[in-house]
């Protein structure tokens, strides 16, 4: 299953990556790691994989919903700002019309954070997030007969938010495949 979500990212991306001749799809790590113990072996794609995606997702909806609230603020202010300014041109306070530039900033501010979907990618990382915790939960508890079938549920989550993401970012969705 992993060479196979190797060979079809690569073929995917061969236009993208660099290869040495030297690199190696399978590790000596994880190679060490596939003779282990169920259980050693569980723990370490738990504690490596898992959670460490869980911490990974946190983080970045963090990130986005801060980018968030500090995009939706500063456009609140300057909108605050630019109603202040008219408001004084109209009663006579000043001469300087900067209602327009202020008006352009804000349209700008908006297309930008739309366009960087920080409220969005925050709602998926967040999602990502739980899901990844439900997994962990269920992949401490499984049996070495279901084992990759509750993995498998696992990477779905991981893969699900990444084919979101990259659907996001590059407008070329339509040419990746199921990976």
């Amino acid at each position: 299953m992993f060479r196979q979500r190797i060979s079809s990212i690569v073929n995917q991306m061969s236009d993208s990556i660099i290869f040495d001749r030297s690199d190696s799809v399978i590790s000596s790590g994880m190679n060490t790691l596939r003779h282990l113990s169920f259980p050693e072996r569980r723990d370490a794609y738990i504690r490596g994989r898992t959670l460490n995606q869980q911490k990974w997702y946190s983080k970045k909806a963090h990130i986005n919903q801060h980018r968030a609230t500090a995009s939706w603020t500063l456009l609140t202010l300057i909108e605050v700002l630019a109603i202040v300014l008219a408001s004084g041109r109209v009663f006579g306070k000043w001469d300087i019309d900067s209602a327009g530039l202020l008006a352009a900033t804000i349209s700008a501010g908006t297309a930008w954070a739309s366009v960087k979907q920080y409220s969005p990618l925050a709602s998926a990382y967040s999602i990502t997030t739980k899901e990844l915790g439900i997994q962990a939960s269920k992949l401490k508890t499984v049996r070495e007969a279901d084992w990759a079938l509750v993995a498998a549920d696992a990477e779905e989550a991981i893969s699900r938010e990444h084919t979101t993401w990259l659907a996001s970012r590059t407008g070329r969705f339509s040419s990746w495949k199921e990976i």
